[in-house]
């Protein structure tokens, strides 16, 4: 009887020893993953959501505007500009368009003498003020517009008009086309950029609440094991304490 107790006793004893490591795995394992999902869900918010239309925006290029242009460009827009000092990348372009005259010894008026070129910045920026951030759109556009331009003077057909009016006229319509192609990509990109941002907030809303769900359930796991963890412990503790209570009657029974 005394024998079977003993091996009752000790099995007791592995079975709280296993337990405990057991507990104490799971409770690592839960304290671990609450640290890394915490972690994890403030640099999720933190970080800032891709905002920057020009990664997903088709620019116009000069090969892609048709010979043929509709032209928008009349005198009410040079009555109606206001007088201000124009953007040098603006004033880079139209120095480049100004290659495309007096070629071979013609005796004739550069762009920039037969267009007023503040009319000019406010007829191309004109579209941009439909735009919630008008003067940061324009500038991006008047940056385009410099590198349309210096495709265009690579254009032999256009060097060969030799009407000045008309040559000018064709390089006023094909930057009013490439004004209205960018506005339309833009328009595009911009709504792209929303739907996108849309997107983004919702996926991250619901990763935020799978998340919290985890983390609520590693929590109870890490509190649930502490406390089985305190239990045992404190049966350890009591069991020893009867180990040595029942050795001490033995000793003195035997004394």
């Amino acid at each position: 009887m005394s024998t079977t107790r003993s091996l009752f006793a000790n099995y007791e004893v592995l079975v709280l020893r296993v337990a405990r490591v057991v507990l104490v795995v799971l409770a690592t394992l839960t304290f671990i993953t609450i640290i890394v999902a915490l972690i994890w869900i403030t640099v999720m918010w933190i970080k800032p959501t891709n905002t920057n239309y020009k990664h997903i925006m088709n620019v116009p290029s000069y090969a892609s505007i048709e010979s043929e242009w509709n032209s928008s460009f009349s005198a009410e827009d040079a009555n109606a500009a206001i007088v201000k000092k124009i953007p040098p990348v603006l004033a880079e372009t139209v120095e480049t368009l100004d290659s495309l005259y007096q070629l071979v010894g013609r005796k004739e008026q550069r762009f920039s003498e037969t267009i007023d070129v503040t009319a000019l910045h406010t007829h191309l920026v004109a579209p941009f003020s439909a735009f919630d951030q008008p003067d940061q759109y324009a500038v991006d556009f008047l940056i385009e517009l410099e590198k349309y331009a210096h495709a265009m003077v690579e254009d032999e057909l256009l060097k060969r008009i030799a009407d000045v009016n008309v040559r000018t006229q064709t390089i006023m319509d094909s930057l009013t086309e490439f004004r209205d192609d960018y506005v339309i990509n833009l328009e595009g990109a911009l709504a792209t950029m929303e739907t996108r941002s849309s997107t983004h907030w919702l996926n991250r809303m619901v990763s935020s609440l799978v998340v919290l769900q985890v983390l609520s359930v590693c929590i109870t796991a890490f509190v649930v094991s502490t406390v089985c963890l305190l239990g045992f412990h404190l049966a350890m503790q009591r069991q020893g304490l009867l180990s040595t209570l029942a050795t001490s009657s033995a000793n003195d029974e035997d004394g």
